[in-house]
C-alpha cells in the first residue's frame, strides 16, 4: 500500500512540473530582480512559452515592456544533472540559460534593448534622465557559482547615446 502511495505521489507531482505555467517565469524573474523585471503576458509552460520583458520605473509605478521573449527547455543539460533554456527574441537566439550543481551559467548572451527601459530599473537617480540610444550586451560566458562571485566576459556597446 505505501509503495502504491508513493507512485501516486510520484507521478502527480511530475504531472504538476510538466504542466507548470509560464507564470512561474514572471515570479522567477521579479524575484532575481527585486522587481525591477516582470515578464508580461507570459503564456505557455515553464518549459516552452514565451512573454514580453518589461522594466519597472525607478519609482516602482509603471512598467516598460521592451523586449519579446521566447524560452524552451533543454534536455541534453540533465545530462550534466542541470536544468537549462534556450532564450530567443523574435526568432533570434537570446542566451542560454543553465542552473546546476556549479551554478548558474550565461552563455551566448546577445541582448539589444532601448537605453531608456533597460536603465529605468536602476534605482539611481540618474537613471531616471531620460536615456536615449540603444544598448547592445554580449556576454558570451558568465558563470555564478553558488557563493554569488560570479565572473565572466561581457561587453557594452551604446549607440546613439544622450538624455
Amino acid at each position: 500500500m505505501r509503495r502504491k502511495l508513493l507512485f501516486f505521489l510520484a507521478v502527480a507531482l511530475a504531472l504538476l512540473v510538466a504542466k507548470a505555467p509560464a507564470r512561474l517565469v514572471d515570479g522567477l524573474v521579479a524575484h532575481a530582480t527585486d522587481g525591477g523585471l516582470r515578464l508580461q503576458q507570459a503564456e505557455g509552460s515553464l518549459w516552452h512559452g514565451r512573454g514580453i520583458l518589461a522594466s519597472r520605473d525607478a519609482g516602482g509605478r509603471s512598467l516598460t515592456p521592451w523586449l519579446p521573449l521566447a524560452w524552451r527547455f533543454d534536455a541534453g543539460t540533465l545530462a550534466r544533472l542541470a536544468v537549462g533554456w534556450n532564450l530567443s527574441t523574435s526568432g533570434s537566439p537570446l542566451a542560454h540559460v543553465e542552473l546546476g550543481p556549479a551554478g548558474l551559467k550565461l552563455g551566448g548572451l546577445k541582448l539589444h534593448a532601448p537605453a531608456g527601459a533597460a536603465l529605468a530599473a536602476i534605482p539611481h537617480p540618474a537613471a531616471s534622465a531620460g536615456w536615449h540610444g540603444d544598448l547592445s550586451i554580449a556576454a558570451p560566458r558568465w558563470d555564478c557559482p553558488a557563493d554569488g562571485r560570479c565572473s565572466g566576459e561581457a561587453s557594452l556597446l551604446w549607440r546613439g547615446a544622450g538624455s
